[in-house]
């Protein structure tokens, strides 16, 4: 699977991308900010993009906008939004009119997260699994 990760901590970023290479995907492109995601998954037409909801240069919700821009721009990629909020505006829009295929995966470990780690990167669309809303 090719995968674009989008997310400004270079820590989670690089451990995001030895986990997917060591599971047997491909990284793409790895980049810090919402600007750098919209370039990456226009080059590289992934099949699937994890996006960071917080991103520079604000550090409010750049990630999902960027989110909602590739829905807008190219529904047919799919889209992982992490977060450690909830921001109901934007995931109803990203969501709203989204084709099959999408999910969310909480950083925070938190009891209401069904999603562990482990299984995230295997259930995107057409992989084992995978359960379209």
């Amino acid at each position: 699977m090719r995968i674009v990760i989008a997310d400004d901590a270079v820590l989670l970023r690089a451990g995001l991308e030895r986990l997917l290479t060591d599971a047997g995907h491909e990284v793409v492109a790895a980049v810090g900010d919402g600007t750098a995601l919209l370039s990456a998954v226009s080059q590289h037409r992934p099949d699937l993009a994890v996006i960071d909801v917080r991103m520079p240069p604000t550090f409010t919700d750049e990630g999902i906008r960027a989110a909602v821009l590739i829905r807008n721009q190219d529904p047919e990629v799919p889209l992982l939004v992490l977060s450690q909020y909830v921001e109901e505006r934007y995931a109803s829009e990203l969501i709203a009119d989204s084709p099959p295929g999408w999910g969310t995966c909480s950083r925070t470990g938190s009891r209401t997260s069904t999603t562990s780690w482990e299984s995230w990167p295997m259930s995107a669309p057409g992989a084992p699994g995978w359960i379209p809303r």
